[in-house]
């Protein structure tokens, strides 16, 4: 195993809620991160964390103390064509793709 896994789920505006204390008054706004999200799909694997299909997060913070976050896979034409083959499709990889595609 490469210690890499992954990650199918998507969610939109989950409540982080908050455990203890409060999340500061002047915290206003909103952070992006984009990442890899995906690196196995229908028995093939990619084994670079550039090769994983992305995945978009985002947290945001109102003045009124409400913490959400979302995740979701960035929708470009390698994902579609992923999804619609129900695995990695052959294109240029910068890693290996396990078993490599035909």
């Amino acid at each position: 195993s490469s210690g890499i896994n992954a990650e199918y789920g998507e969610l939109s505006n989950g409540d982080l809620g908050i455990i203890s204390g409060e999340i500061p008054a002047w915290l206003d706004g909103t952070l992006y991160r984009v990442g890899p999200g995906l690196y196995e799909l229908g028995g093939r694997r990619v084994n670079n964390m550039v090769d994983a299909l992305s995945k978009v997060h985002r947290w945001s913070f109102s003045k009124n103390g409400k913490a959400t976050f979302t995740t979701s896979f960035l929708k470009s034409s390698i994902y579609n064509r992923t999804m619609d083959n129900g695995e990695f499709v052959a294109i240029r990889h910068l890693g290996q793709m396990h078993p490599p595609a035909s």
